[in-house]
């Protein structure tokens, strides 16, 4: 099965165009990560883009879980897009995980030459942070 087909079922890319999901497979790769692994460091200024396929992962900040991450949940949106200089927490998969990343260039080239693919994905993250800030 293609990364195409695999990932046309994850919330952030579900119903895109068979096109652009290819588009969005050709920006990413995939990864696996080991339990007890870390995905990304606190601290950490690399601008990866991550998507879970499988498997889950915690963030972790000061060694507590803030969060638990399941298959087709995102995370490092805010420092890829150049919201944020480096991370705030650590991602640590819990059990075998498998993920598929693209940088900054790759994630903002995606955004500008594919705009039904950028408009989902900022849609996505603008309905992840909605809430925040409001009393």
């Amino acid at each position: 099965m293609s990364l195409a087909e695999r990932i046309e079922k994850v919330p952030i890319f579900s119903g895109l165009e068979r096109k652009d999901l290819d588009a969005v497979a050709q920006a990413f790769r995939e990864v696996s990560f080991s339990p007890g692994e870390t995905i990304i460091k606190d601290s950490d200024r690399s601008p990866g883009f991550y998507v879970m396929l499988e498997g889950a992962a915690e963030a972790r900040r000061g060694g507590e879980a803030v969060a638990s991450l399941k298959p087709g949940e995102f995370f490092g949106e805010l420092v890829a897009l150049g919201f944020q200089r480096q991370r705030t927490a650590d991602v640590v998969a819990v059990e075998r995980c498998t993920c598929i990343v693209a940088g900054q260039q790759a994630l903002q080239s995606l955004i500008s030459r594919h705009g039904v693919v950028g408009r989902q994905i900022l849609g996505e993250i603008r309905k992840r942070y909605a809430g925040e800030g409001q009393a």
